[in-house]
């Protein structure tokens, strides 16, 4: 129930969280107020809110969409680490950072780089598996 409330107020135009961890340390420390927005579609680089399986609100980057069961489903990961997250659906995303402590904020070509290998990656490591 409070998720979708704070998805509503996300709806109304930015929604302004603070963020409570480091790990995305290296562009958006802990301690940060962020300003996030829905958007129809996100791409490979952008810093996501979402809500985790375990119900906690989390920041990371997106690397990628990968199809579901039940429509597509959203691959993030830490900038801290070098393993991605398990999958969300895209119901469970709040929008996208688009200001940090009042800043505009845009990933840089190198955070889209990244995040668009390590969805590769991570893709090719799950294929090599089956």
């Amino acid at each position: 129930m409070q998720f979708e409330l704070i998805k509503a107020f996300a709806q109304e135009g930015p929604l302004t969280l603070v963020v409570n961890g480091d790990c995305m340390q290296r562009t958006i420390p802990n301690g940060s107020r962020l300003s996030i927005e829905p958007k129809r579609t996100y791409w490979p680089g952008d810093a996501l809110v979402y809500k985790r399986g375990d119900g906690q609100i989390m920041c990371h980057r997106f690397l990628g969409y990968v199809p579901g069961r039940n429509g597509w489903r959203v691959m993030t990961r830490a900038d801290n680490t070098d393993r991605s997250d398990a999958l969300v659906d895209t119901e469970s995303v709040l929008g996208k950072v688009i200001r940090v402590d009042g800043k505009s904020f845009k990933p840089n070509l190198e955070d889209r780089a990244g995040a668009v290998l390590a969805f590769y990656s991570t893709v090719l490591q799950k294929i090599a598996k089956i």
